[in-house]
């Protein structure tokens, strides 16, 4: 994931907006069940996902580009999957560079990991925009903001977290959130709205670039990614009922 919009509202409603960019020959499996209760896509390469959502947590990763990697690590998208199942790791010395936001119920942060034994540092995230994008989200706060960040900000206040701020093109190419890179480009996006303990109320995903794909939505198998079967074999749906 290169870019997340994200609206926290009073009441903890999350409203996201993400555009995947990666390299166009790596393959992926659209949103699905990834284990009981999670939801996401699925990157066929190395594994994981970049997204993921469940009735309590919802978590997103991004690298962080210009800091070295070291193709021996894990793949960052193990990440979205052990936030989602509260088991992250005292240390991610065996990870690459990332940014993780983590939602749930007792807690709204991005985790900045630098690489190497650096500490990570843990941003918390309070009511209103946010967003998180390739670069150290700790950083945020400091010094001038990039062309990058200070243009997602712009397209949150003025569209909303939406299809339409994803299908933005700037004249700044490195500021756009929708990018048409022959080989390195915008491969998928998602917009979700999630209500805390209720989890997805909405749940809408295109499959290439937002400006030119049509949206599919997913919201009705996400939330049956909640079900479990019970010890006589009946399923039983442990989502609360929401709306947006």
């Amino acid at each position: 994931m290169c870019t997340i919009l994200l609206r926290i509202a009073d009441d903890g409603v999350i409203r996201l907006a993400a555009n995947r960019d990666e390299f166009r020959s790596r393959p992926f499996d659209p949103p699905d069940m990834l284990v009981q209760g999670a939801f996401g896509g699925r990157d066929l390469e190395a594994g994981g996902t970049w997204l993921a959502v469940g009735r309590d947590r919802l978590a997103a990763v991004t690298n962080i580009r210009g800091l070295p990697t070291d193709p021996e690590k894990k793949t960052r998208g193990l990440l979205p999957l052990l936030a989602l199942m509260g088991g992250l790791p005292a240390t991610f010395e065996d990870y690459n560079p990332f940014n993780l936001v983590v939602i749930g119920p007792d807690e709204r942060r991005v985790i900045t990991h630098l690489g190497g034994a650096t500490p990570p540092v843990d941003t918390p995230l309070g009511v209103g925009d946010h967003a998180i994008l390739n670069e150290p989200f700790s950083l945020a706060a400091t010094g001038r903001p990039s062309a990058r960040r200070r243009r997602a900000l712009e397209l949150l206040a003025e569209k909303g977290p939406g299809f339409e701020a994803l299908s933005d093109h700037d004249a700044d190419l490195d500021a756009t959130p929708c990018r048409h890179g022959q080989t390195f480009g915008t491969v998928c996006a998602t917009v979700l709205t999630w209500l805390p303990g209720a989890g997805v109320s909405r749940y809408l995903w295109c499959e290439g670039a937002p400006c030119e794909e049509d949206t599919r939505d997913l919201t009705a198998a996400c939330r049956r990614s909640y079900t479990v079967v019970r010890w006589d074999g009946a399923p039983t749906d442990t989502s609360a009922d929401g709306s947006e």
